[in-house]
């Protein structure tokens, strides 16, 4: 349909993401290096760096911070709310879920995976996560 809302040219912000959508299939592939590691640092040298961000030197001790850890969830969580409606959050606390659910898989399969196998006493032994024979793991 001529004229239709959707026909209108793209504008100068939309510009990059018409031509990534006009490449198309084995376009797109090839544009993608491109974009990554041509377009994404020459704009990052022309920005620059964010005085506002903490310095590097903190950033274990901000890592180590429980109340900073949060709020970071927190807020990457209302900035995809704001930019894709509140329809977005029961998708991510569904991908908090998966998550959780894969970590726990995983972490069964190295203590009681396929590999594990009784003892001659036919009792199963006690996991050993370094290998050295300690059953208490790593001393900190």
């Amino acid at each position: 349909m001529v004229g239709a809302p959707n026909d209108r040219l793209a504008g100068p912000a939309q510009t990059p993401l018409a031509l990534w959508g006009s490449a198309g299939g084995a376009g797109a592939c090839r544009l993608t290096p491109v974009v990554v590691f041509g377009l994404i640092p020459v704009i990052d040298l022309l920005i620059g760096d964010d005085r506002r961000n903490p310095p590097e030197e903190a950033e274990p001790r901000l890592a180590a911070d429980g109340y900073y850890r949060w709020l970071t969830y927190l807020y990457l969580s209302a900035q995809y709310a704001v930019l894709y409606g509140p329809a977005v959050l029961p998708f991510l606390a569904l991908q908090a879920v998966v998550g959780c659910s894969l970590l726990e898989v995983v972490n069964y399969l190295e203590h009681y995976g396929p590999a594990r196998q009784r003892a001659a006493t036919g009792r199963w032994p006690t996991p050993d996560p370094d290998g050295d024979g300690s059953v208490a793991g790593p001393r900190r």
